[in-house]
């Protein structure tokens, strides 16, 4: 096993479950493992066989080439109201925000865009879905105000929604992405390996999942690091888990039982 000893892997959310992920770093040796939130992993391939060819759908002149056409029936699309928030009025997705609900909704242009590789281009999608007019965000430029976007998105930061905003499919819509911590749960033998899920060992390093905030920052630690590796003074990055405390007895539980069970009793009496 050549791997660091004491060392956490830091990985991006992707399509593989995270009970996987966890085991597949316990498996190299990783002291720990960090999952960070990620965009790109919002979008998924029904049939990644079709791959990134964009030829075989139909696009309009708008379009400067045909790498800008998503595959719009062989996407998974971020899903309304769990991984985004358009924050707009129940009269429809166009119509005015919603006074007591966050999200935006912007219109960005395709041409802006790449989904080459298929079915989302993050290297080059990110940074103009991603901060403030400052930062480049074309979400924000629609929206023409870094303070009411910030106040309304807070995660700064959007996903398609794979709908057009224009009739002639010039336009995508995107809406404010959800950035909150995410409850890792089991995969239920839906690892991808063919070993069954009782036979696999026990996951016992710590996983921890961020945000794509936090995510990004701890990426920026890392490439700091990385770039003082050389440098005459070695510099680390300490990482301390916590584990949320969870009482060995829930009195909520036990007081609504009782609760309940006079309730029962009176009424029956």
């Amino acid at each position: 096993n050549d791997f660091p000893l004491n060392k956490y892997l830091l990985v991006p959310r992707g399509h593989c479950t995270f009970e996987a992920k966890a085991r597949s770093a316990q498996r190299l040796g990783a002291k720990g493992i960090i999952i960070y939130n990620t965009m790109e992993s919002r979008y998924k391939l029904i049939d990644p066989n079709k791959g990134s060819d964009s030829n075989s759908y139909s696009y309009s002149d708008v379009y400067d080439r045909p790498k800008n056409v998503p595959q719009w029936d062989n996407t998974i699309w971020p899903r309304n109201r769990i991984d985004y928030e358009c924050g707009t009025s129940p009269a429809g997705n166009k119509g005015e925000y919603h006074p007591h609900k966050a999200g935006i909704r912007a219109e960005i242009s395709v041409n802006e865009l790449d989904f080459d590789p298929a079915p989302y281009d993050a290297n080059k999608n990110d940074d103009k879905l991603t901060g403030t007019i400052v930062d480049g965000s074309l979400c924000a430029e629609y929206v023409g105000d870094d303070a009411t976007f910030v106040q309304r998105c807070p995660s700064e930061r959007c996903l398609l929604t794979g709908r057009n905003a224009t009739d002639d499919g010039s336009k995508l819509e995107a809406c404010c992405a959800w950035d909150t911590p995410v409850v890792m749960n089991g995969d239920g033998d839906d690892d991808g390996d063919s070993v069954p899920q009782h036979r696999e060992e026990r996951i016992v390093i710590p996983t921890l999942f961020v945000t794509m905030k936090y995510g990004d920052e701890l990426m920026e630690l890392v490439r700091s690091a990385e770039l003082n590796d050389n440098s005459a003074e070695m510099e680390y990055i300490s990482i301390v888990p916590y584990e949320r405390w969870s009482p060995d007895v829930h009195y909520a539980t036990i007081f609504l039982w009782i609760f309940a069970s006079v309730t029962v009793w009176l009424a029956c009496y």
